[in-house]
């Protein structure tokens, strides 16, 4: 049994954890198996188009993908995600690249914002609410973050959101 960043875990090969959309649901990927689901049926190249080589570097990548999608909102360490999948933090760190063309703490950010923004248009969530659920630790920085890809704050994306949506 491998520590657990709080929502999963794996062993040997499969991940179990419970998904945060549906209550109690379990999701379990198999990554022995060699069939890739369609959202990965490009893990062979990074985003810039690299290759990348190693069928057990792709079922890491598979196994980082499916941790970071169902644990962006926990706070952990990159030493904590590395022992997840049983490889160092330098390896961890050389997959990421790899496979984001960017660092994982970047890839995390990216995934918050983007839940955040998906929760402040479909959701009457406060954005404070919204900042803890999507794993800031503070409004502060949720709202610092946001702000500098957006150029715009939460709370005025969402009324410009939702402004669009009467006026069409």
């Amino acid at each position: 049994k491998s520590p657990s960043c709080g929502c999963g875990q794996i062993y040997d090969g499969t991940f179990t954890g419970t998904l945060r959309e549906g209550k109690g649901v379990t999701a379990e990927l198999l990554l022995r198996n060699t069939s890739v689901s369609p959202e990965h049926e490009n893990i062979s190249e990074n985003p810039d188009g690299e290759s990348v080589t190693g069928f057990r570097d792709i079922q890491r990548m598979l196994k980082l993908d499916q941790l970071l999608e169902n644990c962006y909102m926990q706070n952990f360490t990159i030493d904590e995600i590395a022992d997840q999948l049983y490889i160092s933090s330098r390896q961890l760190t050389r997959i990421a690249q790899k496979r984001y063309g960017k660092t994982l703490l970047q890839v995390i950010m990216d995934k918050r914002i983007q839940t955040a923004e998906r929760l402040l248009v479909t959701t009457d969530m406060t954005v404070d609410k919204i900042a803890v659920a999507v794993g800031f630790n503070s409004s502060a920085s949720f709202y610092r973050e946001f702000t500098k890809r957006y150029a715009t704050t939460p709370a005025e994306y969402r009324k410009k959101y939702i402004g669009n949506i009467f006026q069409n």
